[in-house]
């Protein structure tokens, strides 16, 4: 595997192709929360080369919320389902900014899909990226 420092047009790119990512967290004591996040195209924004931002839904648990108040590190991946075998990680720190506070120019990057059942927005600034195929 490899690890870089930022998103370029190719990788995002590939991110954007993807149907769905898996999202980890954990507080300091007790479970890890993996939970699965689909419909990529309109609900995964990537805000720079280092941040990214996702709509976290109503209707699951809010472990990640719960989780980045205590701790705010934060998992990433992307697994290639089709095409060649590659998954992407991105770690970093989260923070769940609630749709209702959400700034118009972050709201502007899901305008595509609006916030239908979106609690949160979670916004991850990413210090590490990786790969492996």
């Amino acid at each position: 595997g490899k690890t870089f420092d930022c998103l370029t047009e190719e990788r995002v790119a590939w991110l954007k192709q993807q149907k769905v990512f898996f999202v980890a967290t954990a507080a300091g004591a007790g479970r890890i929360n993996l939970s699965p996040k689909g419909h990529v195209e309109d609900t995964f924004a990537v805000l720079s080369p280092t941040r990214v931002a996702y709509l976290d839904f109503m209707g699951s648990g809010a472990e990640t919320a719960a989780h980045t108040a205590s701790n705010s590190r934060i998992t990433i991946m992307f697994v290639a389902f089709t095409g060649p075998p590659k998954i992407m990680r991105l770690h970093g720190h989260a923070r769940v900014i609630r749709r209702d506070a959400a700034p118009e120019d972050l709201g502007a990057h899901f305008a595509s899909f609006g916030f239908k059942g979106a609690r949160s927005v979670v916004v991850v600034d990413v210090d590490r990226f990786s790969d492996s195929c």
